[in-house]
């Protein structure tokens, strides 16, 4: 039997390795001693990333996506915790991770002001988020998506799973138009419409918005290129990734005045 889900999160950890491979590539073990990792999720790269920390607090809002195993790791603490109240005393970290977050926190301006105030200031933040590339690609293919879903048995009740959590989504103006929600792709963060998510997942929305809270980007890096829906297409996806494509990109942050000596790892 063709298991859908167990298919998608094998691909989706694939690009997540990879995505940590192309931002630690020239990084060597243990440059940091204390990390803290918001929205950790399932604690898939939290794993990888402890190659880099001599220790690291993994943070996740819902405690249902928390790998309970992860606890069993050195070095590695879990904490159920709101990325928009970070209780951590000032100045705590010399390394900050998120991987597809930010575009989910409804108040970005506390959520960037609690990081400001557990980062030391010589350290190193590096977020990941979806570009406006990964916005197009999950348009277009939404509905050739639904075609495939449709086509067999199996798919279909993710399918319809999956419309169903799209409807009760509470992010969006149009929550209550559930049929909204069934004809046109998913909002996927905190935006109230695609266009505005469209020009929201541009570079300088991010750059203002990090500098408004006193950070400074220092490095836009290229991450994997792909869409939610786990096609496939690897030889072109592989293809495109050469000449500049990727749905995503590392934002390599630091503090206003601020040169860690760290920085040398990834520019």
């Amino acid at each position: 039997m063709y298991d859908y889900i167990t298919y998608w999160k094998s691909a989706r950890d694939n690009l997540r390795k990879k995505d940590l491979e192309i931002i630690f590539k020239k990084a060597d073990s243990n440059i940091f001693k204390n990390a803290l990792e918001i929205g950790a999720g399932d604690g898939f790269q939290s794993k990888i990333l402890l190659k880099y920390c001599h220790s690291i607090i993994c943070t996740e809002y819902n405690a249902e996506r928390l790998n309970i195993k992860l606890s069993d790791q050195e070095n590695l603490k879990l904490i159920i915790c709101d990325a928009e109240d970070l209780n951590f005393e000032k100045d705590s970290f010399d390394f900050i991770f998120s991987s597809n977050l930010l575009e989910h926190i409804k108040n970005k301006e506390k959520c960037l002001k609690g990081l400001y105030n557990v980062l030391k200031s010589d350290g190193i933040m590096i977020h990941t988020m979806p570009n406006r590339y990964w916005k197009l690609l999950n348009f277009v293919l939404y509905y050739p998506y639904i075609a495939y879903m449709l086509s067999n048995k199996e798919r279909r009740k993710v399918a319809f799973s999956k419309l169903k959590e799209n409807s009760t989504r509470d992010n969006i103006k149009s929550k209550n138009k559930l049929w909204v929600n069934k004809i046109f792709p998913p909002i996927h963060g905190e935006n109230y419409n695609h266009f505005s998510e469209f020009i929201n997942f541009g570079q300088k929305y991010w750059i203002d918005l990090f500098k408004k809270e006193g950070f400074k980007v220092i490095q836009i890096r290229n991450l994997t290129l792909s869409s939610s829906y786990r096609f496939g297409f690897n030889k072109l996806r592989k293809l495109c990734m050469r000449f500049g494509f990727s749905s995503s990109y590392a934002y390599l942050i630091v503090k206003n005045g601020s040169n860690p000596v760290n920085l040398r790892y990834f520019i």
